[in-house]
């Protein structure tokens, strides 16, 4: 087993090599240390730009477009952040895939379906709640709950196969790492 160190350093020098494979150690060290480093950056990013509401927010009613842009927030230190980490973290979550056995399309499919799914889960509940017999409303709302189940059904498939131990043989994707 690699030291957190270690396999941190070893992640982010093999930050855009998407072959081979990569042990458990190094997946979850590094995948720990994004997070923690993230979400560091990320509470900076949010004690530094405080949000500011109009004083009629609560009172006056405003519609979907005009709340998003109100609430809306630029977060710079975390963009940078994620930017910088979504190569490596990208890379090191398919060479587990492969360490498993695995396509690394295995991470594709939920952060595919997540990325290009955002408009249909970004319906506003107050919609849904305020037209509860619209067809189209409900058509809007069953579509969310099957892409959600797909999502849900396929990030804890991948979720598995990072938990697992790699095959103790070499496979399609390389030899083994131990």
């Amino acid at each position: 087993m690699l030291s957190p160190g270690e396999a941190f350093k070893l992640s982010l020098t093999r930050w855009n090599d998407f072959q081979g494979r990569s042990r458990r150690s190094e997946y979850w060290w590094t995948t720990v240390f994004v997070l923690v480093i993230t979400s560091a950056i990320g509470l900076l990013d949010e004690i530094v730009s405080k949000s500011t509401y109009p004083d009629d927010y609560f009172t006056k009613s405003y519609d979907y477009f005009s709340l998003w842009l109100i609430e809306f927030k630029v977060y710079p230190l975390s963009t940078i952040a994620v930017l910088i980490f979504m190569i490596p973290i990208f890379a090191v979550s398919i060479r587990r895939m492969h360490d498993v056995g695995r396509t690394g399309w295995w991470i594709g499919i939920p952060l595919g379906i997540s990325y290009f799914a955002w408009p249909i889960f970004d319906v506003p509940s107050y919609l849904i709640a305020s037209e509860p017999a619209h067809s189209e409303v409900m058509l809007l709302f069953r579509l969310q709950s099957v892409l959600f189940a797909i999502l849900c059904i396929t990030g804890l498939i991948s979720l598995y196969f990072c938990l697992v131990d790699g095959d103790a043989e070499g496979n399609d994707f390389g030899e083994t790492v131990k």
